[in-house]
């Protein structure tokens, strides 16, 4: 009669532990795959903004390049049409700034704002006012006011820092991205833990140490 209240006892307890522990890690992989999915979400989030503040920073300023060169010609219908064009990326683009700096401030840092501010959006603006100027003088004034402006040097520059600002944008949503991978992966630490299910932090288990931390 022992025996089998033991067997009972032991059937039981096995069966409540076990659904407790299945449980618990059912939940913890819940848990770790709602911080991947809201990640992945605010990545391809970021990716987006930096999609849109690239494609249109680069727009204006290669319309710009373009309208500048044009100013160097003769050609009035080249000028007006080079112009239409320029005047359409510059009214895309400062629609869509306030957003971008609003954006900027959650998704990035405050930091990011001011580099778009200063680095790109001022020098474009500084740009457009002395080409604007330029636009109705005559071709030889033109000509010798856009070397003098360093106009196409100063577009140049303004490219490497949309250049720069993506590569820095990309490597930081790079370095702060949450993602279930591997053991073996080199972002297997311990401030890392709770972002793995449990099915590799089992696995984890029976390897060696040195590899993770």
């Amino acid at each position: 009669m022992w025996n089998l209240f033991t067997i009972f006892f032991s059937f039981v307890l096995t069966a409540v532990i076990g659904n407790f522990l299945a449980a618990g890690w059912q939940y913890r992989n819940w848990i770790a795959q709602q911080k991947v999915s809201v990640s992945q979400k605010k990545n391809e989030e970021q990716m987006a903004l930096l999609d849109e503040i690239e494609r249109l920073a680069s727009s204006r300023r290669f319309h710009m390049a373009r309208f500048a060169y044009s100013l160097e010609t003769d050609d009035d219908e080249l000028i007006k049409s080079r112009f239409t064009e320029f005047d359409k990326t510059l009214v895309q683009w400062n629609e869509r700034y306030s957003a971008f700096l609003a954006k900027l401030r959650i998704y990035r840092t405050f930091d990011d704002a001011i580099r778009l501010e200063t680095r790109i959006h001022t020098p474009l603006s500084l740009c457009t006012s002395d080409l604007a100027a330029l636009h109705k003088k005559d071709k030889a004034t033109r000509f010798e006011k856009i070397r003098k402006l360093k106009i196409h040097a100063r577009l140049n520059t303004i490219n490497g820092e949309i250049i720069d600002f993506s590569r820095d944008y990309l490597t930081e949503i790079s370095r702060n991205s949450v993602i279930v991978i591997d053991p073996d992966s080199r972002d297997f630490k311990f401030e890392n833990l709770h972002y793995f299910t449990t099915l590799f932090l089992l696995k984890s288990l029976f390897r060696e140490r040195q590899k993770y931390f």
